[in-house]
């Protein structure tokens, strides 16, 4: 084989490499498909952000070690997975058991909602541990059982008529503006339009109004042993979101099913790059990190 030929060889199994991992990553389907995988599996789609937490970290897996002739959890995403150990936990176990516990205790909604403070004086590797569980969840997301999902609205490109009713201009698979196109009339390339994600990346269970969700999920679930938490009952779609969707069920009468149709779901992933933060406070030579 001819280094041009062995080249050839490499590049097109790059190509046919990057091909199935963005088929296998990048996920898009309509809200009737976002609830059949949710039908499929409905404790991967029905968590909140502390259960997602947890569940990043015990992805790695545990074991019991022995710490003064204690038996204590260790968590091995503490271990520094990511970097080879450059940054792993030395003699933190009763910390970071204390903290998991918080974390789950949180997952499951014991007690009122709280925020996680860790403090004390630099060289108490708070920054390691904030590093390690955001890159446990950078690392979750991108796993089967990390997928996240959230909205988009379809917003068409089509300068609106002042002269028609509709006050903002929306995109469905049908049409324009939601309505059937007629093959009547002339044929003009496809746009495709603009596509709006929500800010929050909410999950979409949300769109379903909160009076008729909880009856919809029991539905759903049927006699399977599932605990649909309390925030994912009572939880609303984000502000902005808000508006356009009460903008499209005045458009549309009360129509959930067209309101819907304007819905896209997609996967996306956890990156620090794209919006992962935490807060730190200096006061003097204490430093205190919030989750």
């Amino acid at each position: 084989m001819s280094l041009t030929d062995l080249t050839d060889k490499i590049f097109s199994e790059i190509v046919e490499s990057a091909k199935e991992k963005y088929r296998r990553e990048n996920w898009r389907g309509t809200f009737d498909q976002f609830l059949a995988k949710l039908a499929e599996n409905p404790e991967r789609y029905l968590r909140t952000s502390y259960k997602y937490i947890y569940d990043a970290i015990v992805h790695f897996g545990k074991e019991e070690i022995k710490d003064c002739g204690e038996t204590l959890p260790h968590y091995h995403v503490f271990d520094d997975p990511f970097g080879n150990g450059r940054k792993k936990i030395f003699g933190q176990h009763r910390l970071l058991e204390s903290l998991v516990d918080e974390i789950r205790s949180s997952a499951e909604e014991e007690g009122p909602e709280r925020i996680i403070l860790l403090h004390g004086p630099p060289g108490t590797a708070k920054t390691s541990i904030m590093y390690l569980i955001s890159k446990a969840m950078e690392f979750y997301s991108r796993t089967e059982e990390g997928e996240l999902l959230r909205f988009k609205w379809k917003i068409s490109n089509r300068p609106i008529d002042p002269g028609r009713q509709s006050k903002i201009g929306f995109q469905t698979e049908s049409g324009e503006d939601g309505e059937k196109s007629s093959s009547k009339k002339k044929k003009s390339p496809k746009k495709r339009g603009v596509e709006m994600v929500c800010s929050l990346n909410d999950n979409p269970i949300f769109l379903i109004p909160a009076e008729q969700r909880e009856e919809f999920l029991r539905k759903i679930i049927g006699d399977r042993d599932i605990t649909v938490p309390k925030k994912i009952l009572e939880g609303e779609i984000c502000y902005n979101c808000r508006q356009i969707y009460n903008a499209l069920l005045d458009k549309y009468h009360g129509d959930l099913e067209k309101v819907f149709q304007h819905i896209v779901v997609e996967r996306f992933f956890i990156e620090d790059n794209q919006g992962f933060i935490d807060r730190a406070w200096h006061y003097g030579r204490s430093i205190s990190y919030a989750i």
